[in-house]
């Protein structure tokens, strides 16, 4: 409202437009699932499925996926919205302020894809339905045997959709293309062209190619500067961490990794570098307890008010914004 006062006066504008027209749309897709058609996973997570939720959206993945039952007594849990799993730290990008902070590590390593199976099967079994699962890295596409982890992960029935990070170096195999193709698979692809040139940059804009010539939809992410953070103890008492955590967009981006779940990014790499000691109540090893006790041990870890690797870290509101995916010289 205030730009469009400002400096466009004389503009016809309404006011809430943008929740007017989430409302509008959230009436014309309740039509299409009366009339038994498809929703666009795509188009729901650009409407902000992911961020604001959507009663329409999560039926239609229950339900059309997935074999529950659309008469089954459902209450969507805190936990249950996505985890990501980190499949290994190799990389074609070496930047520098990496969330998982990739360039880093001495040691370069992938999870066996049977372990994979193994810890998403079971942190999905606590779950009445998982919407999503996220795969991320390093870069996936560099995953061995992404393949036939996917076409296992696709006959996990509680699970809606697997969503795939990519920073579009990697170009996509034709056998990979054709797992792609899948409506429950969603593709991420980062837009680094401004961070990287030559050979990378040419396969970037050929990975778009080949993706929309196999048929394939992807979310282009777009984002001139990420958020820095490091791993200094800021000396911030209870109160503090409470209020920064609570407030914080990453304090649920749960990650998993060797059978080892974590709330978020930063604890996971801190603790992988050994920059602060892993504390056994703000993570879950996840093989320690059955599916019933899982389930229970998910809901404490939600009701948490702060992990102590928030002691180290800056976010949010200390935080400064850098280049998005600047390369380490």
């Amino acid at each position: 409202d205030f730009l469009l006062e400002n400096y466009c006066p004389l503009a016809d504008y309404i006011k809430n437009g943008r929740e007017l027209a989430y409302l509008l749309k959230y009436c014309l897709c309740g039509e299409d699932i009366k009339k038994g058609k498809n929703l666009d996973l795509i188009e729901c997570i650009n409407c902000g499925y992911e961020t604001r939720g959507c009663e329409i959206c999560d039926s239609y993945l229950r339900n059309q996926i997935c074999t529950l039952s659309d008469k089954m007594l459902y209450k969507k849990r805190k936990f249950e919205s996505f985890f990501g799993y980190i499949l290994g730290n190799y990389c074609t990008l070496q930047c520098k302020n990496c969330n998982e902070m990739i360039p880093y590590y001495k040691e370069r390593d992938f999870v066996n894809k049977d372990e994979v199976l193994k810890d998403c099967k079971h942190l999905i079994a606590s779950c009445v339905f998982l919407p999503c699962l996220e795969l991320v890295g390093g870069e996936p596409f560099l995953y061995p045997e992404l393949e036939e982890l996917l076409e296992e992960l696709l006959k996990i029935k509680n699970l809606g959709y697997i969503k795939i990070f990519t920073n579009g170096t990697v170009v996509p195999k034709d056998s990979l293309c054709e797992i792609l193709k899948n409506k429950r698979i969603v593709i991420n692809l980062s837009n680094y062209t401004e961070a990287v040139q030559g050979e990378l940059l040419s396969r970037i804009y050929k990975t778009r190619e080949k993706l929309e010539q196999a048929g394939i939809s992807y979310i282009s992410s777009y984002a001139k500067t990420w958020l820095d953070f490091n791993f200094d103890d800021k000396g911030r008492n209870e109160k503090e961490l409470q209020h920064n955590f609570s407030n914080c967009n990453s304090a649920n981006c749960h990650r998993l990794y060797r059978g080892v779940l974590y709330r978020c990014h930063h604890q996971y790499a801190g603790v992988r570098l050994k920059k602060f000691d892993r504390k056994e109540t703000d993570i879950i090893q996840i093989h320690k307890y059955t599916i019933e006790e899982l389930r229970e041990k998910c809901d404490e870890f939600e009701e948490l008010l702060y992990i102590d690797a928030c002691r180290y870290c800056n976010w949010p509101f200390d935080v400064k914004e850098v280049p998005a995916a600047e390369q380490v010289q």
